[in-house]
């Protein structure tokens, strides 16, 4: 879900690691260890396995969570 969203903002996904990040008119340039290279203006980075969802106040949002976050 999250990456068919993504995808519809025209926002790239990769699932890879990323090797260098260096800053580029405005923006960054990231090169994965595979030698892609993506430009933008932000760079999201996501690490891990686990939700870990405590202290965000979802309950109050009305957003339920279950043994895995």
């Amino acid at each position: 879900m999250l990456r068919t969203a993504f995808q519809e903002e025209g926002i790239t996904v990769l699932e890879e690691c990323g090797r260098e990040v260096a800053p580029h008119a405005g923006g960054v340039i990231v090169t994965t260890d595979s030698g892609v290279q993506v430009h933008g203006q932000r760079l999201l980075i996501a690490t891990g396995r686990r939700a870990s969802t405590s202290g965000l106040g979802l309950e109050a949002a009305g957003i339920g969570t279950d043994a895995r976050g």
